[in-house]
């Protein structure tokens, strides 16, 4: 039995946002938090203060610039 996978997915189930899955080469995509350490942390898991977030947009890149083809998954 072979499987194909091609179609796009999105899920949105933990972290910061929803999950996009692409359909020609199987990457998955989120929006990135640029992080720092925080100076002044309140408690013990204040470490990280978000300074900005980048778009997933902004960090997809075309699935052709590597060539080859995804073959057939078989079980």
């Amino acid at each position: 039995m072979s499987v194909r996978i091609s179609v796009k997915a999105r899920i949105d189930v933990m972290g910061n946002g929803a999950t996009e899955y692409r359909a020609s080469d199987h990457q998955c995509f989120k929006d990135v938090l640029v992080v720092r350490g925080n100076e002044n942390p309140s408690s013990q898991f204040d470490l990280l203060e978000v300074v900005e977030i980048t778009p997933r947009s902004q960090v997809e890149y075309d699935p052709k610039i590597f060539g080859g083809e995804l073959g057939p998954y078989k079980v």
